[in-house]
């Protein structure tokens, strides 16, 4: 009789056990609570971006650019991409005395590969593309594109700012008849600030 009661008394009790851990693997990780996720909307970032000498094929094998460069990006977050509008400026040299930059604008988009579960750490691809012109000096067709391929990182100290870091190559493409491919590689501070919900 006592080995009965105390089988079924086990057994009760690894049955409730067994039913509580069920109970709690079927329970969903508990959201953040509300007014503490990363915002999405607006976006406004900026960048100060350091640089390795730019390398080139064509009429010139090796141009020298300035070591910092920066753009500032417009545009809207979501939950699994952010897109923007971004003006850049970086200044190159072509070798001799005259000292030369470019302005350019394009569209970017930072693709999210992996976010934490109150969004507010993130990991993302990087594309973009640009287009703008030489500011001075130079010869030859003054127009000037480009591209951006790279990863990068952000964490979100408040839900509407940002920073992060950046890394990746940039190549640009001077004039079209004849044209010179620059590139280089690039790590990028990034400071952002997000309006929305």
């Amino acid at each position: 009789m006592g080995r009965k009661t105390i089988t079924i008394t086990s057994a009760a009790v690894l049955f409730a056990v067994g039913l509580t851990a069920s109970h709690a693997a079927a329970q969903t990780i508990p959201a953040a609570p509300p007014g503490s996720e990363a915002a999405t909307g607006f976006l406004l970032q900026g960048t100060l971006s350091a640089r390795t000498p730019l390398t080139g094929l064509g009429e010139m094998s090796l141009v020298y650019g300035s070591p910092l460069s920066g753009d500032v990006r417009i545009g809207w977050m979501m939950d699994s991409v952010a897109v923007a509008l971004k003006a850049s400026f970086a200044g190159i040299s072509d070798g001799g005395s005259d000292v030369t930059g470019t302005v350019k604008f394009g569209p970017l988009a930072e693709i999210f590969l992996w976010r934490s579960a109150d969004r507010r750490a993130r990991v993302y691809a990087l594309l973009g593309a640009e287009f703008g012109a030489l500011l001075v000096g130079g010869e030859g067709d003054d127009l000037v594109s480009g591209f951006d391929l790279g990863f990068g990182g952000c964490y979100f100290l408040h839900r509407n700012f940002t920073v992060g870091l950046e890394l990746g190559s940039h190549t640009d493409v001077y004039g079209h008849e004849d044209p010179l491919f620059i590139s280089s590689f690039f790590a990028s501070l990034v400071l952002g600030f997000v309006v929305g919900d």
